[in-house]
């Protein structure tokens, strides 16, 4: 039992217990209302007696006297020294900062386009985007970085890469075509163009496929240059390239070693079409040297005397407000194509009459000051002789400048080429070989330069207006002679020039010759497609199911009748594409066969108008341009076309998102 003296032994220790249990610590809970005050706080996760810093990210037991507290230490400072964190309503969502983003990247890619498009320096992209900027259009432009840097690489390995891409895939599933040709920019830098021709679901297009820096522009080293560039894609070129076309340099098309022939072992079947456009080129550059050299030289010296003086140029304008003739410029015919020679005769006949006054204005005011080129041209335009010769080629030359032209075309021409070539062809020797001769003798057996088989100079027909003028006695006896041998000369070299480039008794101009039954116009005259199938085996192996289906599609009727201008491509289409009851087409070799025939190339012209792009880009004041750069450039211009008209209307694809990133910079 206790006693008392084991209890409290004073009155005294019992009021200090009793005290003591009063003053026990109270732990006060998390109130919401403080965050109204202070609204870096919010409760914590580990009990209702603590709370929680935003800024500091920590938990801390109190009431509000530890709330005070805490605000005033140097790490709650320390952390709230940047700016107030933003409620989280106000957070961007993951989906609104995805969205966001891929518009900006948009207008990256359209900004580089527009750059690429227009032909403008990449190095003007850091003001246009500064410019945009500034504009403050809206807050997500404010984003927006985009300078020659990252333009370069979204040119080259986004929008050029993705282009690029989609050929190369191509290529490994169909059957193409290629076009070759070489050439040095204005920084000395020798470059091979590659450009493909393919027939995708009937749309037939030329398009730029690489460009290639030369060191040495030898046919052995172009060959294991595309070879390489070939095998390192892996593009299964041995069985789909069916065509080649270049112009006819000798490392090109020459007989022993030229790429031609380096091709031509890897394929033997091998299609090839030396450029027509080239050739009718020289046909009329050749033909030319056979008039007076004058002829040529008074064309010049008319367009030097005028477009480096102003002061000249002002005094012919009131010649030609006197005459009532349009106030056009003389033109410059070009050092390297004849053919442009066709557009300055055309101009000097038109601005004869002005010209002739001008000039004698010139020398009998100036008798003593007149250059040597002033009195060498007004002598030349009295001489009524000149003008006969300026009439004669306005009346020659447009033969061959039509015929180049047509064949410039990237619509499919080759099934054309024959027929175009023997109409020009007999139409050049109808001006100087006699009727009969010309009815009886084929073409490709008539001799053209056998002097037996010529008209009466009486007879060799020049033009009409040389005919008038000639009838009328302009010149005298002598001169006329003169003039009628050198023209009847142009038509002979004319004649040689053309039929030695396109021999209409080879086996070359054969097959074009049998390629006719692709022209709507000859279905009905075309019996048997076995002939021209022979050169073509190894595109349709099984000759008799390809004419079994011919001859059925001729007995049936069109699908859809041919009319006058319609597209070659959408007849064909139209007309091959009919099925049978299970949907299976009716005419599957036919369709195949022909899809491969339109894929064959009649010309390069199409690697020319690659070469105009890069002069156009690669300048005087821009020769620093790679050869990377520029095919970015090519490429970017072409998906531009391919995809939509121009730079701001055309469809970002997802692919090309996809490669905007940081790989794009190497």
């Amino acid at each position: 039992m206790m006693s008392e003296s084991d209890g409290y032994n004073t009155e005294e220790e019992k009021r200090r217990n009793l005290t003591k249990k009063r003053k026990l610590n109270y732990d006060h809970k998390y109130n919401t209302l403080w965050e109204n005050e202070y609204t870096w706080i919010c409760s914590s996760t580990k009990g209702p007696h603590f709370f929680k810093c935003k800024g500091c990210r920590s938990d801390y037991k109190g009431g509000i006297a530890s709330v005070k507290k805490h605000e005033s230490t140097s790490k709650h400072e320390k952390s709230m020294s940047c700016s107030k964190l933003p409620s989280v309503r106000d957070l961007a969502s993951t989906k609104n900062h995805l969205v966001a983003k891929k518009k900006i990247e948009i207008a990256e890619i359209k900004i580089a386009s527009f750059i690429a498009e227009h032909n403008i320096s990449i190095n003007s992209v850091d003001h246009l985007v500064k410019m945009l900027l500034s504009l403050k259009l809206n807050e997500d432009s404010s984003k927006i970085t985009c300078n020659r840097t990252k333009s370069t690489a979204i040119i080259n390995n986004v929008i050029g890469l993705t282009d690029f891409d989609n050929i190369i895939n191509e290529m490994k599933t169909n059957k193409f075509s290629l076009m070759v040709d070489e050439s040095t920019d204005i920084s000395s830098i020798k470059h091979i163009a590659l450009v493909v021709r393919m027939n995708i679901d009937w749309n037939i297009k030329d398009k730029f496929l690489n460009l290639m820096p030369l060191s040495d522009a030898t046919s052995k080293n172009m060959y294991f240059v595309i070879k390489n560039f070939f095998i390192e894609h892996q593009i299964p070129y041995q069985t789909n390239m069916i065509g080649f076309a270049s112009d006819g340099a000798n490392s090109m098309m020459g007989l022993n070693n030229s790429l031609k022939t380096l091709l031509q072992k890897d394929i033997p079947k091998l299609f090839v079409m030396k450029c027509v456009c080239h050739s009718l080129a020289l046909c009329a550059n050749y033909a030319c040297t056979k008039l007076p050299v004058e002829v040529e030289t008074l064309i010049r010296d008319i367009y030097n005397f005028m477009h480096q003086s102003y002061k000249r140029q002002t005094e012919f304008q009131e010649f030609q407000i006197f005459y009532d003739l349009k106030p056009n410029k003389l033109l410059q015919p070009s050092q390297t194509r004849w053919l442009s020679v066709n557009a300055a005769v055309k101009r000097v006949i038109e601005q004869f009459t002005a010209l002739k006054a001008y000039f004698t204005l010139q020398n009998f005011e100036n008798d003593k000051l007149a250059t040597h080129a002033c009195k060498n041209i007004y002598k030349c335009l009295n001489n009524p002789i000149f003008k006969l010769y300026f009439e004669f080629l306005e009346y020659i030359l447009p033969v061959i400048t039509d015929l180049n032209a047509e064949f410039q075309s990237e619509k499919p021409k080759v099934y054309l080429l024959y027929s175009r070539m023997a109409e020009t062809y007999k139409f050049i020797l109808s001006c100087y070989i006699r009727d009969n001769i010309l009815k009886s003798i084929d073409i490709s057996e008539l001799q053209y330069r056998n002097p037996v088989n010529f008209k009466p100079n009486e007879e060799i027909y020049f033009g009409p207006k040389v005919a008038a003028a000639l009838s009328n006695n302009v010149l005298n006896a002598i001169d006329k002679l003169f003039f009628q041998t050198k023209c009847l000369e142009f038509y002979i070299e004319l004649a040689k020039q053309i039929f030695t480039r396109f021999p209409f008794n080879s086996n070359e101009m054969k097959i074009l010759k049998g390629m006719s039954f692709l022209d709507p116009k000859n279905v009905g005259n075309v019996e048997s497609l076995g002939p021209i199938a022979q050169y073509f085996n190894n595109l349709i192996p099984d000759v008799n199911s390809l004419d079994r289906e011919w001859r059925l599609f001729k007995s049936r009727e069109l699908a859809a009748p041919y009319s006058k201008g319609q597209d070659i491509n959408n007849f064909w289409k139209t007309n091959l594409s009919v099925t049978k009851g299970d949907d299976e087409l009716l005419f599957p070799m036919l369709n195949e066969f022909f899809s491969y025939l339109f894929v064959l190339p009649h010309s390069s012209a199409c690697v020319e108008r690659v070469f105009s792009c890069i002069s156009l880009n690669k300048t005087k004041t821009r020769n620093r341009l790679s050869t990377k750069t520029l095919s970015g450039l090519l490429h970017s211009k072409q998906l531009i076309t391919s995809y939509g008209n121009n730079c701001f209307d055309y469809d970002i694809t997802d692919d090309m998102l996809k490669k905007l990133n940081n790989s794009m910079y190497t």
